[in-house]
């Protein structure tokens, strides 16, 4: 009975067109504005840091990772944007987690602001500072 039907609204170009548009621009929108809006908000205690992404829930985002899975804390340099030519450099803080890097705290504007809030996770959690 649906094959005999046709396709609806996607058996013609205008109708894939009519529906995809406006799904690329609403996904586009909310990446948009999420990225002015949201705030990350980190709980550190000595069983776990937790971090969350205020007031648009976003997926993959949202953490809680045990201490008891955490290797290794660090500080990590890389380059989001070029403003007139030039790299402008920001700043992470790592976590090494079950083999994997997972980054905790992005776009830090200093060094010494990041290696700061990496010594003070690491004391909190009680976690010893090999590198």
């Amino acid at each position: 009975m649906f094959l005999k039907e046709g396709l609806g609204i996607f058996s013609s170009p205008k109708g894939i067109l009519a529906i995809t548009h406006p799904t690329v621009g609403l996904i586009t929108g909310c990446i948009a504005l999420s990225s002015i809006i949201n705030k990350t908000k980190i709980l550190v205690s000595y069983d776990a840091i937790k971090v969350h992404t205020l007031p648009i829930p976003w997926p993959f985002r949202n953490r809680n990772i045990r201490r008891t899975r955490i290797s290794q804390l660090y500080v990590l340099s890389y380059v989001p944007y070029r403003q007139n030519g030039r790299p402008i450099e920001r700043f992470k803080v790592m976590a090494q987690v079950a083999g994997k890097d997972i980054d905790l705290i992005k776009g830090v504007a200093s060094y010494e602001k990041a290696v700061t809030l990496e010594l003070e996770i690491e004391k909190i959690m009680g976690i010893k500072d090999t590198k």
